[in-house]
């Protein structure tokens, strides 16, 4: 078993134990110098006529391209003795953070009910899922989909929509991940 899963799967169960018992991941709030502020999302309410009515923000079409980046430097926290990430996101990626987006990519569902899946990863390809390379920190996202969840679906491509979120997120002081996305259905 590659290192990367012999880390992420004991943070996969204690999530799961987490959840069940109400217990919430920590998002590290990084104490970084300010990032340049990244240009605006084109939304319909920049692109509409003054004193017309602001409509709905629009949904970025992102994939895992877009979200990939080499830090700068080394990403231990030497105080947490677990990676910090989020204080090197390029300000092009912050910019999706709160985001609604849609994105691409390969299911491993970690919550299961009635075929239905609460929890998941999402992969950028089928390689980093279940049988090849270990995937990057950025090249996986943490989903948590509302209600009941999604139809569980692996080995095939699916579209999510939903909020993405950019931070370390911690679990007793384990790092779990730098994405996280609030899924409001499939595409």
């Amino acid at each position: 078993m590659s290192h990367f899963w012999k880390q992420l799967l004991p943070a996969l169960v204690l999530a799961s134990a987490a959840t069940a018992a109400d217990s919430e991941p920590t998002v590290a709030t990084p104490a970084a110098a300010p990032v340049p502020a990244a240009p605006p999302a084109v939304t319909p309410a920049a692109t509409a006529k003054p004193g017309a009515p602001a409509g709905p923000q629009k949904r970025l079409e992102l994939d895992f391209g877009k979200l990939n980046f080499t830090p700068a430097r080394d990403p231990m926290d030497v105080k947490l003795q677990q990676p910090r990430y989020a204080d090197q996101v390029p300000p092009q990626i912050k910019a999706y953070d709160g985001k609604p987006i849609s994105i691409t990519g390969f299911m491993m569902p970690i919550k299961v009910k009635n075929g239905k899946t609460t929890e998941f990863v999402l992969f950028g390809n089928q390689a980093s899922c279940c049988y090849g390379a270990p995937p990057q920190f950025c090249e996986f996202i943490f989903v948590k989909a509302q209600g009941e969840g999604v139809p569980a679906q692996q080995d095939i491509p699916v579209t999510l929509e939903g909020v993405l979120h950019i931070g370390d997120v911690y679990q007793e002081n384990f790092w779990l991940q730098l994405y996280t996305l609030d899924c409001t259905g499939l595409k």
